[in-house]
Formats: structure tokens, C-alpha cells, sequence
């Protein structure tokens, strides 16, 4: 499989508002980030995935992190970024973070600006081989929590 992200990335950026300022210190983070995601390599037992690392632009950047709720059977009651399995109907790994961060959060798809990628990370316990795609959200989003997944949603400091 080959994550294909780079049309998505420019895509985000013509659907935001032209008045949007960049904060000063996005630069930084975006010169840290692989611009197009590393090729995935499955093995057997290796379920792809993808989170959305959501950066608030707020003065000072902040992460908006998730607990999720005690019931589910993967990840119970854990702090984590929105996101989640790879599904057929996905056009990309991209595309899952995005529709995860959707249905999680409530929080549209098209007001993140997608940054760049993180480095694959493989999860001992559950068999996931997760994409970290980073992506900047305005501060004044909305969240509309889907209960059923999600316990809570909080925002931490980057710095």
C-alpha cells in the first residue's frame, strides 16, 4: 500500500479561510515533518492505522488529545490522538485519520490543514502499524464528541 497524501495536503490548504495568519512557530513544525508519509510495509499480522496529531494554532501550539471510553475493545480508557483502523472504502491512510477525527470528535475533516507525517509506530499489544499525520486545526473549532468512542477531549501545551 501507498499512502498518497500530498494532493490531500495542498487540497486542505485551498479549502481554508484566505485571511488564515500562520502562527510564528508553525514553520518550525513543518520543517520537522516528512512532506509525503513513508511507504507502508505490511507483514501478516500487522493491521494498518492512522491518528491525526491535531496542532492547535493557538498563540502558544497545543495538542488535542482524547480519552477513550472504558468499554471499547482496543485501547480502553486511554489518552490518545483521534483516530483508528484502516477501512476498505478508505482511500488512504490520510483519508482514515481524517474520517477517525470526523467521527470521534465531530470536528470536519475540511477545517484541519494537513502539515506532514510522522514515522510509522507499531503497537505491541493490539498488532497496529499506526501513521501519524500531523495537521494544524483553528483554534476556535467546535467538538461534538461521539460518546460511544470518546470520554473526553482535552487540549496540552506542545512546548
Amino acid at each position: 500500500m501507498k499512502e498518497t497524501g500530498t494532493v490531500m495536503v495542498s487540497a486542505r490548504r485551498s479549502e481554508r479561510d484566505a485571511s488564515h495568519r500562520a502562527p510564528p512557530w508553525r514553520p518550525a513544525i513543518e520543517a520537522r515533518l516528512n512532506r509525503n508519509p513513508p511507504e507502508l510495509r505490511l507483514r501478516d499480522r500487522i493491521r494498518p492505522a492512522a491518528v491525526l496529531v491535531p496542532i492547535v494554532e493557538r498563540d502558544a501550539p497545543a495538542l488535542l488529545l482524547t480519552l477513550r471510553t472504558e468499554h471499547l475493545p482496543t485501547h480502553a480508557g486511554q489518552v490518545c490522538f483521534p483516530g483508528g483502523r484502516f477501512n476498505a472504502q478508505d482511500e488512504s491512510l490520510t483519508a482514515t485519520a481524517l474520517r477517525e477525527f470526523e467521527e470521534e470528535i465531530g470536528i470536519a475533516a475540511s477545517s484541519v490543514e494537513l502539515a506532514g507525517y510522522l514515522d510509522f509506530f507499531e503497537t505491541a499489544n493490539s498488532g497496529f502499524l499506526i501513521l501519524p499525520v500531523v495537521g494544524f486545526l483553528p483554534e476556535n473549532y467546535k467538538l461534538n464528541i461521539n460518546a460511544r468512542e470518546v470520554a473526553e477531549a482535552f487540549e496540552v501545551p506542545l512546548a
